[in-house]
């Protein structure tokens, strides 16, 4: 299950034997120019890249294959920086190991080339170096981080009279990129380097991390990193976990060294309950539902007086106790790092009703003991349950979650630039403004708005994370729109350079490699769907309005 670090989005294959005939050498003019290739919208793909290649066996040719891999090895065997090599020299039009030769292979074999090629050959980046001391670092000869290329296209649309072209923020806007909260051994170490890269090249002032403890009991209530021991190793490269101290600081560090500000998010979720109670190696989604619906009923008998029991009383106790360790953790880390901004919690659901107010304040005063910086809450929003938590006036800013499930900008794709920025700005004056006219306190919107036709919130991630069956896309009813994420972004931009009480935008769901489609195998994911902005045109907006912050 677990695959090499270089070659994370493609299985090794090693029984694909590689038959070698005799075939005509490939001329250096039929071969796309590596900055021809770049410029191809991604994510690449094999067939569209050498579209003017007339045969598979001329398309490998100049990339060099033949001329890196002898016939007595497997596709799995290929070396990335091999491809890479032989695909930027100058002699593209290829030198042949010993005679004219062409690859026969099976659809197999095929598959898993496409995949390479997609993910790594073909101006992307390959994974971070594994670090040999300090966690996360890389040595000083790290590859170049991929830059992307915004097409032509859209270099054209965004010209047009709806698109603002000197645009303008107040001085102080936060605008930041919310990395995709999933974390692994493998992304630990491959992606950490070259996400931060990419984020900056976006303009993102801030990079936002999302830090999960996990459930490992809830009566009586008991959080913890997930239990790693209980997993076996092999399946830790894909296993979710939270970041180690010394992780962060290492991430806290490189977003330093790079000018940005680091805002560190922290949470629970559910995920420990099914590895704690049966040691299995794979989340038992039954479980953690159940544990979920426990919790709730749990707050439903602390809010209403009837039931609130003197044992409930003692759990949530027991609860908000816990859960402060946490944070209060979380909260030295956070000083010791010098990060800019702290969240304390983030879709805690029933923990955050008015009756807990109280608790809060308590956590809150803790918190306040160890950290001296900007303290705030992410806040799940919804037409029937806006902008919950006890008591806004606890914290310093409110982050509230802006377009999920389609509510705040419903059939979005079929709306122009200017229909949107009027629909946004009623959204944000009757729904958001009332969190800043209460409670004084101004508002970062947290944007989850998608690449898809339908703003209807969906997982973008593998069908394995939930256990549900093999690790195949499950996204493929879902319909691919860039134009409408730029749209928004556009739209929402214009809306709140306005609004004073908006402090800043930070977009939600910046994955963590240039390979959209691949978490652990190739088609398994739909990031080129999702809120996120990597390698899409929405990230040419959202730098052009970072770039205008104090203009």
């Amino acid at each position: 299950m677990r695959s090499s670090v270089r070659y994370l989005a493609v299985p090794v294959i090693s029984a694909v034997a590689i038959s070698i005939l005799a075939a005509p050498l490939v001329a250096k003019a039929s071969c796309p120019s590596v900055s021809q290739v770049a410029a191809v919208k991604a994510p690449l793909r094999f067939q569209e890249t050498h579209s003017s290649v007339t045969s598979l066996n001329k398309a490998l040719s100049c990339l060099g294959y033949l001329a890196s891999v002898p016939s007595s090895k497997t596709l799995g065997a290929v070396s990335a920086a091999a491809l890479k090599k032989f695909y930027a020299a100058s002699n593209v039009a290829l030198v042949v190991r010993t005679q004219r030769k062409a690859i026969v292979f099976n659809a197999l074999a095929k598959k898993a080339l496409i995949a390479r090629i997609r993910a790594i050959a073909i101006s992307k980046p390959e994974p971070d170096p594994v670090p040999t001391s300090t966690a996360g670092a890389s040595p000083s000869n790290s590859p170049a981080p991929y830059v992307y290329a915004l097409p032509q296209e859209y270099v054209q649309m965004f010209a047009g009279a709806d698109w603002v072209q000197s645009p303008k923020l107040s001085s102080g806007f936060k605008t930041g990129q919310v990395v995709f909260d999933f974390f692994s051994d493998l992304y630990a170490r491959s992606y950490v380097n070259s996400t931060i890269e990419s984020a900056q090249q976006i303009g993102a002032g801030w990079f936002v991390y999302e830090n999960y403890n996990t459930h490992l009991s809830l009566e009586p209530p008991k959080l913890g990193p997930m239990p790693m021991a209980l997993i076996p190793q092999n399946e830790h490269d894909y296993q979710f976990r939270e970041a180690s101290d010394e992780e962060l600081a290492s991430m806290i560090s490189k977003i330093h060294q790079k000018g940005l500000k680091f805002a560190l998010f922290s949470s629970v979720n559910f995920d420990g309950l099914s590895r704690e109670k049966y040691g299995l190696a794979q989340i038992v989604v039954d479980d953690i539902a159940k544990g979920e619906q426990r919790f709730e009923a749990l707050g439903d008998a602390y809010s209403n007086l009837s039931t609130r029991t003197a044992a409930v009383s003692k759990f949530w106790d027991d609860w908000f106790q816990t859960y402060g360790d946490f944070i209060v953790h979380q909260a030295d880390v956070a000083q010791k790092n010098g990060v800019e901004l702290l969240g304390i919690g983030q879709q805690l659901g029933v923990a955050i009703r008015t009756e807990h107010a109280d608790h809060w304040k308590a956590l809150v005063d803790r918190v306040r003991q160890h950290y001296k910086g900007e303290i705030t809450y992410s806040a799940y929003a919804s037409p029937n349950n806006l902008f919950s938590f006890a008591d806004w006036s606890l914290l310093d800013v409110a982050t509230v979650m802006f377009g999920d499930n389609g509510w705040t900008a419903p059939n979005a794709s079929t709306k122009s630039v200017a229909e949107l920025r009027n629909q946004l700005a009623s959204v944000l004056a009757e729904s958001y403004k009332p969190i800043f006219t209460t409670y004084g306190k101004k508002v970062i919107l947290q944007t989850s708005l998608q690449s898809a036709t339908t703003q209807e919130w969906f997982e973008p991630g593998p069908s394995f994370w939930f256990g549900t069956g093999p690790p195949v896309s499950t996204h493929a009813k879902i319909v691919k729109d860039l134009d409408v994420q730029a749209r928004l972004y556009e739209a929402l931009f214009q809306v709140v350079k306005d609004e004073s009480w908006v402090d800043g935008i930070f977009a939600w769901g910046y994955w963590w490699k240039d390979d959209l489609t691949t978490l652990k195998v190739p088609g398994d994911s739909a990031f080129d769907k999702s809120p996120n902005l990597r390698d899409k045109p929405a990230s040419a907006i959202f730098k052009k309005w970072s770039a205008g912050i104090g203009a």
